[in-house]
Order: structure tokens, then sequence, then C-alpha cells
């Protein structure tokens, strides 16, 4: 269908016939899908666009949907290597689908951690082990040169040493989630790095 969807004042998004949107649910957070018609003031109809490890409805599924549960999805970011994306603030549309998104799909590809800025690491608990992560060349990896690395503990861990020997100013590293998230593990690795990489 082709066409300008005509929303009236106040709707807040100004959306397209065929846009890719992220549509609120309470049961699954997001879900992508496409714009076809608008039944009435302030709704559309989206049909579901399927993603991989995703609980989406079925592809094609149509949904109702208020405008106000809509938010856009970038083409840029879309058609993006999500391991391309190391760091959510490169996003080209950044907003909590946007964000959810990137760590789904990075997750799925055991990319456990995830840039929010350079002081902030997003680290998503795998629930198994995932060897090469921290392994001696790994540490040398972030001990050697930490810019243009992948995003990793390790790497927040080497950048606190280098503020402090560069600074001279006292360095902490937060840890904070959720019970089971990964905390305690987290903090092993960053006293396992430090020791590996300060000693004598």
């Amino acid at each position: 269908m082709a066409g300008t969807i005509d929303f009236q004042d106040g709707d807040g998004l100004t959306l397209m016939d065929n846009s890719l949107v992220w549509v609120s649910s309470e049961e699954i957070g997001w879900i992508k899908g496409r714009i076809v018609r608008k039944p009435g003031p302030g709704e559309v109809e989206v049909e579901v666009v399927e993603r991989d490890h995703a609980p989406d409805p079925p592809n094609g599924t149509l949904i109702q949907a208020s405008v106000e549960d809509l938010l856009p999805v970038s083409e840029l970011d879309a058609n993006e290597e999500p391991t391309k994306i190391g760091d959510v603030l490169n996003l080209q549309v950044l907003h909590d689908a946007a964000v959810y998104e990137i760590l789904r799909l990075r997750y799925f590809g055991d990319n456990i951690y995830t840039q929010a800025g350079p002081t902030s690491l997003i680290s998503i608990n795998p629930y198994k082990q995932i060897v090469p992560l921290y392994t001696q060349r790994a540490i040398n990896t972030y001990k050697d040169n930490t810019q243009g690395a992948a995003p990793h503990v390790f790497g927040m861990a080497q950048t606190a040493h280098n503020n402090l020997v560069d600074n001279g100013v006292c360095q902490s590293i937060l840890c904070s989630g959720e019970s089971g998230a990964g905390k305690t593990e987290v903090a092993k690795l960053v006293v396992q790095y430090l020791a590996a990489t300060t000693s004598k």
C-alpha cells in the first residue's frame, strides 16, 4: 500500500505505509513490524516481521496498535551487522527497542559485552562457558591496547588501571544487576585480569 498515513496532530510520529516500526508488547517487550494501514484515528495495523531467536507472533500476523506504542526502526541499524555495533551510542536511532534488539542479537552471537559509552559496559550472563573470552590471549589483547578492541570486562579493568597510573586518582568499578546476573563472576574476572597484568 502506498502513500502517507495521515495521523492527527499530536500523534507524535510521522510514518509512511510500509514503515518498519517497533510495537510495544507487555508480553515480550517489543515486536518488529511493518505498517499496513490506519483503521482509525491514532491507530495502525502492523504486520509482524519475523526475527531470529525472538518469541514474536508468526510472520505476517496482523496486530492493532496505538501510535503511542510505536517507535521507529532505523534502516541503517537494521542493515548493520550486530557484531559491528559494539557501543549502543553508535546506533542511528537510540531508544529502548533499538538497545534491546542490539543486545539480543549480540547475545545470540555470543557477544555478551556491549559498551554504553566509554565508561559503561553492559554484560549479559550467557549461562554457559565461552572459553575464548577469558584466555591468556584475551588478556594480552587488552593489556597491549584497548583501542579498537571488542567490548570486554578486561577492557574496562585495563581502562581503570590506566586512569589510576596516568592520573594518580583512585578508581572504582561498579558491578550492578539483578540476582543471578553474574556480578560475582564479573568481579572475579576483574581481579583475575588485574592480577595477571600488574603482578611482577
